[in-house]
């Protein structure tokens, strides 16, 4: 498992975002205990959760990926051992690599919770989909990350693309307003209420402008993006404390919708796929 933050690309400034190649990938390997989510019977090692061995990352029921490898010693004492932290290509970890992943549901978020512990990798890429660093689970930015659950749930058309690109497979269900601690606003300064369940639901996209952005670091007109995932405190309005599932420092991550201060925000939702007859 890698415990870092990497960047494929330039990081801050006016160009932020510039494709720089694929950073290095780093991996620890640890020994296996017998916990929950973890038995041994005999030489089989059964696996019923992901939960990583740091107590403070194990915060999501069990839903995320986790990479597992085998060493057996033979009669003769020789070594033999399956693919493991070394066994890496220019995308991270090889497919050879045993990967197991548990989602807490069917629909998109279910699909999402796969990426729990998956690398947290700025402007992870590649040249075609089936080398994607998201479709292979080795590392995904924000904009990756969602676009890589839509696809494990079975939407192969979505490519891979930015934060701005996503605007091309889901529609806006507001227009840009602004949010803070106080609530939302338009862009005339007039108070905005959006509704759970009409308005706005679970599963919708969030693509954030950080307002406050100091030297304007972030240049591009949409920084971020995260998807909704619960009214947390139940008054069935859209407010800043509400859960936004998205990608950090140290990989995908549950926050308060407001959690880098003043933002401006669209919400978008997928768009239905369009069905040959």
């Amino acid at each position: 498992m890698s415990l870092y933050s990497f960047s494929n690309a330039v990081l801050f400034g006016p160009r932020h975002g510039r494709w720089l190649g694929y950073d290095r990938l780093e991996y620890t390997t640890r020994e296996v205990p017998e916990a929950p989510g973890v038995a041994f019977d005999g030489a089989a090692l059964r696996v019923s959760a992901a939960r990583p061995s740091d107590a403070a990352q194990d915060t999501h029921g069990g839903a995320g990926s986790a990479w597992f490898a085998a060493r057996v010693t033979l009669a003769d004492g020789s070594e033999v051992r399956t693919p493991d932290a070394p066994d890496v290509d220019r995308l991270g970890l090889s497919r050879s690599v045993q990967r197991v992943s548990f989602r807490s549901g069917d629909g998109f978020g279910g699909w999402l919770s796969t990426y729990f512990h998956v690398t947290s990798v700025f402007g992870s890429n590649g040249p075609t989909a089936a080398l994607h660093q998201g479709d292979r689970y080795t590392g995904a930015d924000c904009a990756d990350v969602l676009v890589g659950a839509l696809r494990a749930s079975g939407r192969r058309e979505v490519a891979y693309t930015s934060v701005a690109g996503i605007g091309e497979y889901a529609a806006a269900v507001t227009a840009p307003l602004r949010i803070d601690a106080t609530g939302l606003t338009d862009a005339h300064g007039a108070r905005v209420a959006l509704r759970w369940g009409t308005d706005v639901r679970e599963g919708d996209l969030v693509a954030i402008d950080y307002a406050d952005d100091p030297g304007d670091s972030l240049p591009r007109a949409w920084d971020h993006i995260g998807a909704l995932v619960a009214d947390a405190d139940g008054d069935g309005a859209l407010s800043a404390g509400d859960t936004l599932r998205h990608m950090g420092g140290h990989g995908l991550e549950d926050t308060p919708l407001v959690h880098g201060g003043a933002m401006r925000v669209v919400v978008w939702r997928w768009r239905a796929p369009v069905r040959m007859r």
